[in-house]
Protein backbone atom coordinates (compact mmCIF):
# COMPACT_ATOMS: atom_id res chain seq x y z
CA UNK A 1 0.00 0.00 0.00
CA UNK A 2 1.02 3.57 -0.69
CA UNK A 3 0.07 6.18 1.91
CA UNK A 4 -0.12 9.94 1.56
CA UNK A 5 0.67 11.90 4.74
CA UNK A 6 0.55 15.60 5.58
CA UNK A 7 2.86 16.29 8.52
CA UNK A 8 2.12 19.26 10.71
CA UNK A 9 -1.67 19.39 10.44
CA UNK A 10 -3.65 18.19 13.46
CA UNK A 11 -2.87 14.69 14.87
CA UNK A 12 0.90 14.86 14.24
CA UNK A 13 1.51 13.23 10.84
CA UNK A 14 -2.10 12.07 10.56
CA UNK A 15 -0.90 8.53 9.84
CA UNK A 16 -0.20 6.86 13.21
CA UNK A 17 2.61 4.44 12.39
CA UNK A 18 2.07 2.72 15.75
CA UNK A 19 -0.96 0.90 14.25
CA UNK A 20 1.09 -0.72 11.47
CA UNK A 21 0.99 -4.29 12.81
CA UNK A 22 -2.68 -4.03 13.77
CA UNK A 23 -3.58 -2.79 10.29
CA UNK A 24 -1.84 -5.81 8.78
CA UNK A 25 -3.68 -8.19 11.11
CA UNK A 26 -6.99 -6.52 10.29
CA UNK A 27 -6.27 -7.01 6.61
CA UNK A 28 -5.63 -10.72 7.21
CA UNK A 29 -8.74 -11.27 9.33
CA UNK A 30 -11.39 -8.90 7.96
CA UNK A 31 -14.26 -10.32 5.96
CA UNK A 32 -17.50 -9.27 4.33
CA UNK A 33 -18.79 -5.74 4.75
CA UNK A 34 -16.31 -3.60 6.69
CA UNK A 35 -16.94 -0.40 8.66
CA UNK A 36 -13.93 1.68 9.79
CA UNK A 37 -15.06 4.19 12.43
CA UNK A 38 -12.86 7.20 13.28
CA UNK A 39 -10.96 6.18 10.16
CA UNK A 40 -8.74 9.27 9.90
CA UNK A 41 -6.69 8.85 6.69
CA UNK A 42 -8.10 5.38 6.10
CA UNK A 43 -5.34 3.02 7.25
CA UNK A 44 -7.57 0.17 8.39
CA UNK A 45 -10.05 0.64 5.54
CA UNK A 46 -7.24 0.46 2.98
CA UNK A 47 -5.94 -2.82 4.39
CA UNK A 48 -9.43 -4.34 4.39
CA UNK A 49 -10.09 -3.26 0.82
CA UNK A 50 -6.71 -4.53 -0.38
CA UNK A 51 -7.50 -7.90 1.24
CA UNK A 52 -10.55 -8.20 -1.01
CA UNK A 53 -13.41 -7.24 1.30
CA UNK A 54 -16.28 -6.47 -1.03
CA UNK A 55 -17.65 -3.35 0.65
CA UNK A 56 -15.60 -1.01 2.83
CA UNK A 57 -16.85 2.20 4.46
CA UNK A 58 -14.79 4.70 6.43
CA UNK A 59 -16.40 7.22 8.77
CA UNK A 60 -14.74 10.26 10.35
CA UNK A 61 -15.98 13.52 11.82
CA UNK A 62 -13.28 15.58 10.06
CA UNK A 63 -14.12 16.24 6.39
CA UNK A 64 -10.62 17.55 5.72
CA UNK A 65 -8.86 14.36 6.80
CA UNK A 66 -11.26 12.39 4.58
CA UNK A 67 -9.78 14.20 1.57
CA UNK A 68 -6.52 12.49 2.47
CA UNK A 69 -8.31 9.17 2.96
CA UNK A 70 -9.90 9.43 -0.49
CA UNK A 71 -6.50 10.28 -2.00
CA UNK A 72 -5.06 7.18 -0.31
CA UNK A 73 -7.81 5.00 -1.76
CA UNK A 74 -7.40 6.51 -5.22
CA UNK A 75 -3.62 6.14 -5.39
CA UNK A 76 -4.00 2.46 -4.44
CA UNK A 77 -6.84 1.83 -6.88
CA UNK A 78 -9.25 0.83 -4.10
CA UNK A 79 -12.99 1.47 -4.01
CA UNK A 80 -13.82 2.72 -0.52
CA UNK A 81 -16.76 4.88 0.55
CA UNK A 82 -15.84 7.64 3.01
CA UNK A 83 -18.52 9.45 5.03
CA UNK A 84 -18.11 12.60 7.12
CA UNK A 85 -20.16 11.95 10.26
CA UNK A 86 -20.05 11.59 14.04
CA UNK A 87 -20.02 7.89 14.86
CA UNK A 88 -22.93 8.06 17.35
CA UNK A 89 -25.64 9.45 15.00
CA UNK A 90 -24.17 7.46 12.11
CA UNK A 91 -24.54 4.16 13.97
CA UNK A 92 -27.92 5.07 15.46
CA UNK A 93 -29.28 5.84 12.00
CA UNK A 94 -27.73 2.69 10.55
CA UNK A 95 -29.31 0.56 13.27
CA UNK A 96 -32.69 2.21 12.69
CA UNK A 97 -32.36 1.27 9.01
CA UNK A 98 -31.42 -2.32 9.85
CA UNK A 99 -27.90 -2.01 8.47
CA UNK A 100 -25.08 -4.19 9.82
CA UNK A 101 -21.48 -5.09 9.06
CA UNK A 102 -19.34 -8.23 9.30
CA UNK A 103 -16.22 -6.37 10.49
CA UNK A 104 -16.12 -3.12 12.47
CA UNK A 105 -13.03 -1.12 13.44
CA UNK A 106 -13.38 1.48 16.21
CA UNK A 107 -10.24 3.58 16.66
CA UNK A 108 -11.14 6.90 18.31
CA UNK A 109 -8.69 9.65 19.18
CA UNK A 110 -7.38 9.91 22.74
CA UNK A 111 -10.37 10.69 24.95
CA UNK A 112 -8.60 12.44 27.82
CA UNK A 113 -5.28 13.42 29.36
CA UNK A 114 -6.94 14.50 32.62
CA UNK A 115 -7.23 11.89 35.41
CA UNK A 116 -10.33 13.72 36.67
CA UNK A 117 -12.08 12.85 33.38
CA UNK A 118 -11.11 9.19 33.36
CA UNK A 119 -14.52 7.84 34.41
CA UNK A 120 -16.22 9.94 31.77
CA UNK A 121 -13.79 8.56 29.16
CA UNK A 122 -14.55 4.99 30.22
CA UNK A 123 -18.30 5.65 29.95
CA UNK A 124 -17.72 6.95 26.43
CA UNK A 125 -15.78 3.81 25.51
CA UNK A 126 -18.67 1.70 26.81
CA UNK A 127 -21.27 3.67 24.85
CA UNK A 128 -19.44 3.70 21.53
CA UNK A 129 -18.45 0.03 21.72
CA UNK A 130 -21.99 -1.04 22.61
CA UNK A 131 -23.28 0.71 19.48
CA UNK A 132 -20.52 -0.84 17.37
CA UNK A 133 -21.36 -4.32 18.68
CA UNK A 134 -25.03 -3.86 17.90
CA UNK A 135 -24.06 -2.99 14.31
CA UNK A 136 -22.22 -6.32 13.84
CA UNK A 137 -23.64 -9.45 12.30
CA UNK A 138 -23.58 -12.44 14.71
CA UNK A 139 -20.08 -13.88 14.70
CA UNK A 140 -18.65 -10.67 13.27
CA UNK A 141 -15.32 -9.16 14.27
CA UNK A 142 -14.84 -5.95 16.23
CA UNK A 143 -11.40 -4.38 16.45
CA UNK A 144 -11.67 -1.89 19.30
CA UNK A 145 -8.75 0.42 20.01
CA UNK A 146 -7.84 2.86 22.76
CA UNK A 147 -4.85 5.19 22.69
CA UNK A 148 -5.77 6.86 25.99
CA UNK A 149 -2.69 6.29 28.14
CA UNK A 150 -4.64 6.74 31.38
CA UNK A 151 -6.80 3.73 30.46
CA UNK A 152 -4.79 0.56 31.08
CA UNK A 153 -5.55 -2.79 29.46
CA UNK A 154 -7.65 -4.23 32.33
CA UNK A 155 -9.78 -1.08 32.47
CA UNK A 156 -10.31 -1.14 28.71
CA UNK A 157 -11.27 -4.81 28.73
CA UNK A 158 -13.75 -4.07 31.52
CA UNK A 159 -15.24 -1.29 29.38
CA UNK A 160 -15.63 -3.80 26.54
CA UNK A 161 -17.27 -6.29 28.93
CA UNK A 162 -19.74 -3.63 30.05
CA UNK A 163 -20.41 -2.66 26.44
CA UNK A 164 -21.19 -6.26 25.50
CA UNK A 165 -23.60 -6.54 28.43
CA UNK A 166 -25.28 -3.28 27.40
CA UNK A 167 -25.59 -4.45 23.79
CA UNK A 168 -26.83 -7.91 24.83
CA UNK A 169 -23.98 -9.57 22.94
CA UNK A 170 -21.31 -12.13 23.88
CA UNK A 171 -17.70 -11.11 23.37
CA UNK A 172 -14.70 -13.37 22.74
CA UNK A 173 -11.19 -11.89 22.68
CA UNK A 174 -9.11 -13.21 19.78
CA UNK A 175 -5.96 -11.12 20.16
CA UNK A 176 -4.70 -8.04 22.00
CA UNK A 177 -2.20 -5.92 20.10
CA UNK A 178 -0.39 -2.73 20.92
CA UNK A 179 1.98 -0.28 19.30
CA UNK A 180 4.59 -1.59 16.87
CA UNK A 181 8.00 -2.80 17.96
CA UNK A 182 9.47 0.64 17.26
CA UNK A 183 7.40 2.03 20.17
CA UNK A 184 9.15 0.66 23.30
CA UNK A 185 7.88 1.62 26.76
CA UNK A 186 9.50 1.94 30.16
CA UNK A 187 8.40 -0.47 32.87
CA UNK A 188 8.21 2.44 35.37
CA UNK A 189 6.00 4.48 33.01
CA UNK A 190 3.04 2.26 32.20
CA UNK A 191 1.25 5.06 30.37
CA UNK A 192 3.85 4.55 27.62
CA UNK A 193 1.98 1.34 26.83
CA UNK A 194 -0.87 3.54 25.68
CA UNK A 195 -2.23 1.66 22.66
CA UNK A 196 -4.63 -1.23 23.12
CA UNK A 197 -5.97 -2.96 19.98
CA UNK A 198 -8.44 -5.69 20.96
CA UNK A 199 -9.59 -8.05 18.21
CA UNK A 200 -12.84 -9.72 19.23
CA UNK A 201 -15.61 -11.97 17.92
CA UNK A 202 -19.12 -10.75 18.74
CA UNK A 203 -22.00 -13.23 18.86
Amino acid sequence: LTYCVQPGIRHKTGFFIDQRDNRARLGAWARGRVLDLCCNSGGFALNAARAGCAEVTGVDLDPDVLKLARANAECNGLGIEFVAADLFPFLEQALAQGRCWDTVVLDPAKLTRDPARLEQALRTYVAMNALAMRALTPGGMLLSCSCTGLVDEPAFLEALRRAAALAGRALQVLHIGGAGADHPWRVDAQEGRYLKAVFTRVT
